[in-house]
């Protein structure tokens, strides 16, 4: 029964079905709460909730589908926290509840289900609290993401002993402390985000080491020190180190300043900005919104939106004095060799001065315009958005259809963040660091649908 256009909400008679061994709804509008009954169906291999908007709280009885394979609850609107009792379920293979508003702390009970083994993805929620460190019993999984929460503590140390994990997401949450030295067991890790945390201390040599090591995002901690320039770190497009000041050294192109001998790098702050500020990840709206159908790919324009709004949030909120630019347009950002976006013409630029009840005092006006009106070209609307004629595919591609659904999904949140940026009162518009924490996010998630 998925993908169509069913509403309402799943029977309490539900439970009756006893000898069903697959139940996919996904890609429906079905809301309300998930009945408790559904936790009568033990013959379940395969659950597929995603995408609807469902509420209210997982149900503690999924705990009793203990021939559960696939569990896929993501994108829909639980609440409450993630039952323990989901970790009865010991045939496991895919777990995913990302993009809910679930709360509390991820529990350990869940760490015991070694079974894991495509994904874990508990991301785009509101969880607390620390990683169990029973997390290192999960040794067959191969993706674990549990960016954009709240949790915080140390990364665990046992984290190593997933040795077949190959993309570990950590970044958008308040964990502390230092990368554990552990990690150097990971040799299959391909990609690795811990950006967007309070992490601290030296950048350890061994991950340039890594040689499966493509993505590296370290962006937005405090990290100090020399940082290395072997493997992922020789990489400009593929590896990130914005926003830790007190970094230096590393190759020509990342523009750190040069390490002191025989004394760490100063911490006196942020070093002072660049006319051309260069970055290795991906945003500028008018460009991601106006060529998003031109040759160049979808993930081209993720990677060239962030690295314009890593660019923007480098002068708005971590330069000695902030700078506005007061013209990005198209034509201001210049592509490299690699394909890594640079801000330029910084003819209209502003000092920004500490906010003031006076607007005499600030060296940027609001009241004026400044800069170029850029012309956003029509789109053609051929993006699948009717889902009525998606009905009328073939079941055979469901799939498929999902697929461009949910790149579909990702092009309407970059609007969306587009169009909070765009917003009249200042008040109402997006923060930049949100921003950058959100188009990240979103390409996650179109890499995810890639890949799947």
């Amino acid at each position: 029964m998925g993908v169509n256009l069913l509403n309402g909400s799943l029977p309490k008679g539900i439970g009756n079905l006893i000898n069903l061994i697959i139940l996919d709804v996904d890609l429906n509008y079905l809301a309300g709460v998930v009945p408790e009954e559904i936790g009568k169906l033990k013959k379940i291999g395969q659950l597929y909730l995603d995408d609807n908007k469902f509420s209210g709280p997982i149900p503690s009885s999924l705990g009793n589908m203990t021939s559960l394979i696939e569990l896929c609850m993501e994108k829909n609107n639980f609440q409450g926290s993630i039952p323990p009792s989901l970790g009865n379920c010991q045939n496991l293979l895919l777990l995913t509840l990302y993009n809910n508003n679930l709360t509390g702390s991820i529990p350990q009970k869940l760490m015991e289900l070694s079974t894991l083994s495509i994904s874990l993805d508990l991301s785009n929620n509101f969880l607390t609290g620390s990683l169990p460190s029973e997390v290192g019993d999960l040794v067959h999984l191969t993706h674990l993401d549990v960016s954009n929460n709240k949790l915080s503590g140390d990364i665990p140390s046992t984290i190593s002993s997933c040795t077949s994990l190959e993309g570990l997401y950590l970044n958008n949450n308040k964990f502390e402390g230092t990368i554990p030295q552990s990690l150097k067991d990971l040799k299959g890790l391909e990609k690795l985000d811990i950006s967007s945390n309070n992490l601290s201390g030296q950048i350890p040599e061994f991950i340039g080491k890594l040689g499966a090591l493509k993505y590296l995002n370290l962006s937005y901690n405090d990290f100090e020190g020399k940082l290395p320039k072997a493997g992922i770190f020789s990489n400009v497009s593929g590896a990130s180190v914005l926003g830790n000041h007190r970094l230096c050294g590393g190759i020509p192109q990342l523009h750190l300043p040069a390490c002191h001998k025989n004394k760490h790098h100063s911490s006196r702050g942020p070093f002072p900005p660049k006319v051309v500020i260069p970055i290795s990840c991906a945003l500028a709206f008018i460009i991601a919104l106006s060529c998003f159908f031109s040759a160049r790919s979808m993930l081209k324009k993720l990677n060239i939106a962030i690295d314009v709004a890593f660019a923007l949030d480098y002068l708005h909120n971590h330069c000695e004095t902030s700078i506005v630019h007061c013209d990005v347009k198209p034509s201001n950002v210049l592509l490299d060799e690699d394909m890594v976006a640079h801000v330029g013409d910084f003819g209209l630029a502003r000092f920004l001065l500490e906010a003031s009840n006076d607007p005499s005092l600030s060296q940027t006006m609001s009241s004026q315009l400044k800069g170029s009106v850029g012309y956003i070209p029509p789109v053609d609307g051929s993006v699948n958005n009717d889902r009525y004629e998606r009905t009328t595919l073939p079941r055979r591609n469901n799939r498929e259809v999902v697929k461009a659904k949910k790149v579909e999904d990702c092009l309407f949140a970059v609007m969306q963040i587009g169009l909070s940026c765009c917003a009249v009162s200042p008040r109402e518009r997006m923060l930049l660091n949100m921003v950058v924490g959100k188009m990240n996010a979103i390409r996650d998630m179109y890499l995810k649908v890639q890949e799947g």
